[in-house]
């Protein structure tokens, strides 16, 4: 008799201890970023189609400062265009959504691949350093446009007015961007944007957080994140907090990341207030780091959840009253 009533009061036991236990990971995400490795960047031209290549000379390969770049290697991003490109601000409209950072001096030219409607290519070359995509920086060509010779210097706004008044090239599109490596030595690309779209080549985060603090060990030992994901030794990392009674961001002070790009910091509470907290590590690649988590009552946080869903407390009730049904039925047949 006791054995079959122990099995099923032994079930729900678990399944009230499994819902009372689980305790979710802190989370944090960079919005609308997507991180690269080298295995991701392919040899050879990626002009014309989806995806990252070197186009260039010698292997790209990753590190903690981003992705490495041999002497006239080209890390180039195509994109496979779906309608022409002819509006005569074609140019002006894709370098202001495009842009590229380096983790140490840059020595990268920006390089832009535009093909007109029957198949050549023409390339346009920042005469700059900076790795921006600056409408009214100077650029120049790989062939004449317009009334405008081969490897004339103009900004894209003037080339963009030749494009539309030059038959040969109208129709033409866009078919992607790339950042060549001039310089001496390899360099890193930290981060690259292209048409809005913004890529990392750094590391992705890894991080320690709580989920759940109770309120006195917010006030005596505070929380703590570690995350990587930064560039090595990065300084000015700026922190900022939300919370239930400060709702807009406010900047808490700034924290240095180590030799491989982990930063540490331990917020304490200016108050025991119960509610949502989110707190921000602002980089410079830039790689935002968003934690969520939650001051709670000392008798939540030590079950590791925020709380208890209804229907888990209902399904483990209804599986105690079964056992005890069962075990009276169980009962009544045996006397």
């Amino acid at each position: 008799m006791k054995l079959a009533l122990s099995a099923p009061v032994v079930v729900t036991a678990v399944i009230v201890l499994s819902f009372l236990g689980v305790a979710g990971a802190a989370s944090a995400a960079t919005p609308g970023v997507t991180y690269v490795v080298a295995a991701d960047v392919t040899e050879g031209a990626v002009f014309g189609q989806d995806g990252w290549g070197n186009t260039g000379v010698g292997p790209v390969s990753s590190n903690t400062g981003g992705l490495a770049l041999p002497v006239n290697a080209e890390l180039a991003f195509g994109m496979n265009p779906t309608l022409p490109v002819d509006t005569g601000t074609a140019l002006v409209d894709f370098a202001s959504g495009t842009y590229f950072g380096s983790s140490d001096v840059p020595s990268f030219q920006a390089l832009i691949s535009y093909r007109d409607s029957i198949g050549n290519q023409l390339q346009f070359y920042a005469q700059t350093r900076t790795g921006d995509f600056n409408a009214a920086i100077l650029w120049e060509t790989n062939t004449a446009v317009g009334s405008y010779l081969a490897y004339e210097q103009h900004t894209l706004a003037e080339f963009d007015t030749q494009l539309a008044g030059d038959v040969n090239f109208a129709g033409g599109y866009i078919e992607g961007a790339s950042a060549f490596n001039s310089g001496f030595g390899p360099h890193n690309v930290t981060d690259f944007r292209v048409n809005g779209v913004q890529y990392i080549f750094t590391p992705q985060p890894v991080f320690t957080a709580p989920t759940t603090i109770t309120p006195e060990a917010f006030d005596s030992t505070g929380f703590t994140v570690t995350t990587s994901g930064f560039l090595p030794n990065e300084s000015g990392i700026l922190l900022f907090v939300t919370g239930p009674s400060f709702p807009s961001s406010q900047l808490l002070a700034s924290a240095t990341a180590d030799a491989n790009g982990v930063a540490t910091y331990t917020y304490f509470a200016p108050s025991s207030e119960l509610g949502n907290y989110q707190f921000v590590f602002d980089g410079i690649v830039p790689n935002s780091q968003f934690f969520d988590f939650s001051v709670v009552a000392s008798s939540l946080a030590a079950t590791g959840s925020d709380a208890i869903p209804p229907l888990a407390v209902g399904s483990a009730l209804l599986l105690l009253g079964l056992a005890f049904v069962v075990g009276a039925n169980r009962r009544r047949v045996t006397q």
